[in-house]
């Protein structure tokens, strides 16, 4: 695995913020989320399902709960497996498992349910251990929980991490499951934020991303299976990843969005730690994607060349780790074409030390800089990750993706053949829009008699433009 995992769905979002009566707030300055006060649930515009597949729902603005995993014994090609909003044994469990406790009201908790057609009869009454949940009490936030495996009982949960043959049977987020809670936006009605509308010219324009998350429970390894493969539970106080209490079993957070073996995550072949086996994973990542407006108008062959994703890894867990200074891969950034959306371009990487810059592995073009917390590889909670990209920055990323289309050298692509990618404007800051913001986590684990597990929050969402 040589690089960090990701599991691949339609595209998610994800946000947070404001307190107080007006719930989150969206201008074209600035998206803020706080304390899990949330109007898309108060106005119930929140469309959740395991393996969602109805793209009008997918992509209709508002907020958006997604599991992607196997249902054991249910149809192999079952797609908007429905959720149930009680009867999870891990609800009550919430606190200590994702740092944020639950509401009292029902709808403000999802779990992946075996109650479809798709499903045994036998099974239908039963709920996942994987949860997602929202509280707007005054330490409230958005919590995640992601379960692999058996518990300490010998119970399967019936809702389990994809199989060696990945999603629909074709290798995509193999060994992977994944739980997402996102937020899309009208962009087409300019409803969103522009992140780099700030003043001045468009070289000295400023994005700001900043969150603040935790995760306060993760395991990777309880089960046979796990031992013989190489992973102790490390620890290793790693300088780019936070301080780590589990470090070691760590990677970069299971099983990443979805790959499975793709360059970025999941279950490609790796690292020295499983010498040469797949590991046992789990990560938190936020994910940010973008669209130039006049792009799609001007791409009427190929619109998905309009958009394309930051995917930043807050937390990365890989078993067998124990000195995260010495994993050059995790270090690397870069930019690929994910097959699992289509071949949509994703900008990816570690969030480095604060003042240090992340850099793409094959053009050295300088990609983004951090200002706040490192990656995290251990238990951790309220750490504030704050991630600035410049408008050459921005440019930076479209001449790879250019580059990569074209055939071409990133540093060679000029001006004209990023009109050619991008459409007439893709120099104007201010044609550059967020589509969608997402909080997800991921385990990857190859062993069905391992227990892994992640689990997190994210308390405050911020993206707007600095100048």
């Amino acid at each position: 695995m040589n690089s960090p995992n990701r599991i691949s769905l339609i595209a998610l979002l994800l946000c947070l913020p404001a307190a107080q009566a007006v719930a989150e707030s969206v201008t074209p300055k600035a998206f803020n989320l706080r304390s899990g006060e949330l109007s898309y649930v108060q106005r119930g515009a929140v469309y959740s399902a395991w393996n969602a597949r109805d793209p009008q729902r997918a992509l209709k603005p508002g907020m958006k709960v997604f599991f992607f995993g196997r249902g054991e014994g249910c149809d192999s090609g079952t797609t908007d497996g429905p959720v149930a909003h009680d009867g999870s044994v891990r609800f009550s469990q919430a606190r200590e498992l994702t740092g944020v406790s639950l509401a009292k009201d029902e709808k403000k908790r999802w779990a992946p349910s075996a109650n479809t057609d798709s499903c045994p009869v036998g099974v239908r009454g039963q709920v996942a251990d994987s949860f997602a949940h929202v509280n707007d009490g005054p330490d409230g936030g958005i919590g995640l929980f992601t379960f692999t495996g058996p518990d300490q009982g010998g119970r399967r949960p019936f809702f389990q991490q994809f199989d060696h043959s990945g999603r629909g049977g074709k290798g995509i987020n193999a060994n992977i499951e994944g739980t997402f809670v996102a937020f899309r936006f009208d962009w087409q009605k300019g409803e969103t934020v522009r992140p780099w509308s700030g003043a001045g010219p468009a070289d000295q324009r400023l994005a700001l991303f900043r969150t603040v998350q935790g995760v306060p429970a993760v395991s990777l390894g309880d089960g046979a299976d796990s031992e013989e493969r190489g992973g102790s539970k490390g620890r290793g106080n790693s300088k780019e990843g936070g301080n780590s209490k589990e470090g070691g079993n760590s990677k970069e957070g299971g099983g990443s969005k979805g790959r499975g073996n793709s360059k970025e995550g999941g279950g490609s072949k790796g690292g020295d730690a499983s010498k040469g086996r797949e590991p046992v994973q789990a990560k938190q990542q936020i994910v940010v994607a973008l669209i130039n407006n006049e792009c799609t108008k001007f791409r009427t062959d190929s619109k998905g060349l309009c958009q394309f994703q930051y995917l930043f890894n807050v937390a990365l867990y890989r078993k067998g780790v124990r000195d995260w200074n010495q994993e050059h891969w995790f270090k690397r950034a870069g930019i690929f074409s994910d097959p699992g959306q289509g071949g949509l371009a994703v900008v990816h990487g570690p969030v480095p030390a604060a003042g240090q810059t992340a850099y793409d592995e094959r053009s050295q073009l300088d990609l983004y800089v951090s200002r706040g917390a490192a990656t995290q590889h251990g238990e951790f909670m309220d750490s504030e990750f704050r991630i600035e990209v410049s408008f050459p920055q921005l440019t930076n990323a479209m001449r790879v993706i250019a580059g990569q289309h074209l055939r071409r050298d990133a540093k060679s692509v000029d001006e004209q053949e990023l009109a050619r990618v991008f459409g007439p404007r893709w120099n104007n800051p201010d044609d550059w829009m967020v589509l969608t913001v997402q909080l997800g986590q991921e385990v990857h684990n190859p062993f069905p008699a391992t227990k892994a597990f992640i689990g997190g929050n994210v308390k405050d969402v911020e993206i707007r433009a600095l100048r």
